[in-house]
């Protein structure tokens, strides 16, 4: 399967402050594996994988400097915050964009027209 490499923003805490971060990541959503025909075409499941690969603080008004914290990356507690913050943030869109074409299909069933 493909590997997705993408950024998104999300809220960071660094130190005591919370920071709005550009995050990029590369995302492998895993395979579920072949477990039917010949054995020699057959593999097992891979899970998902997320490795983020920088982290950078945003800027706030034009003339302000974002930094690059990827170095705090290193630390197992900040790495497990980064990682859930981007997960949580792809559910939210996953879910935006289910809705999203759950309306599309629905206007597309009933020609557009509102019942």
């Amino acid at each position: 399967m493909k590997n997705y490499s993408n950024s998104i923003e999300v809220y960071l805490e660094i130190g005591e402050t919370e920071y709005k971060c550009e995050v990029e990541y590369d995302y492998y959503p895993g395979d579920p594996g072949r477990y039917t025909g010949p054995w020699e075409d057959c593999y097992p499941a891979t899970e998902p994988e997320l490795a983020v690969t920088s982290v950078k603080t945003v800027g706030h008004g034009p003339n302000s400097v974002g930094f690059d914290v990827s170095c705090l990356l290193d630390n197992d507690s900040f790495l497990d915050q980064v990682e859930t913050a981007v997960y949580e943030e792809l559910e939210k869109e996953a879910e935006a964009y289910d809705a999203l074409q759950e309306d599309y299909d629905e206007s597309r069933m009933f020609g557009g027209v509102d019942w």
